[in-house]
């Protein structure tokens, strides 16, 4: 850890994405900083790998959650209804025109 943010510790962090790659490094910052992280991600055994690894790494495991990010719903889990902070990665599923796009 390079840097120390007293503020993030205890915070609950949501994370869209957060299985591997860039999502996978902020599940893993935000729990070296001692905030509460739990993370969605479509990857199951990528993301169960990397909830474990923080877990013996840091001694605290964040909560994964299955889910393919793109559906429009997921029921949050009251144990992450108090989040302080949602990041959310982008997916690489295809970008869609803003001015054709139904979800706007």
């Amino acid at each position: 850890m390079l840097a120390s943010y007293p503020d993030l510790r205890g915070k609950v962090v949501f994370i869209t994405g957060g299985g591997n790659g860039i999502g996978g490094a902020m599940t893993r910052a935000f729990a070296e900083q001692g905030s509460l992280v739990a993370f969605v991600d479509i990857a199951e055994d990528a993301s169960t790998r990397l909830a474990d690894q923080v877990h013996r790494e840091t001694g605290a495991k964040p909560l994964y959650l299955p889910c393919d990010q793109p559906a429009r719903s997921l029921s949050i889990s009251p144990a992450i209804s108090a989040t302080s902070l949602l990041y959310r990665r982008p997916s690489r599923k295809p970008r869609r025109a803003l001015a054709t796009s139904p979800f706007w």
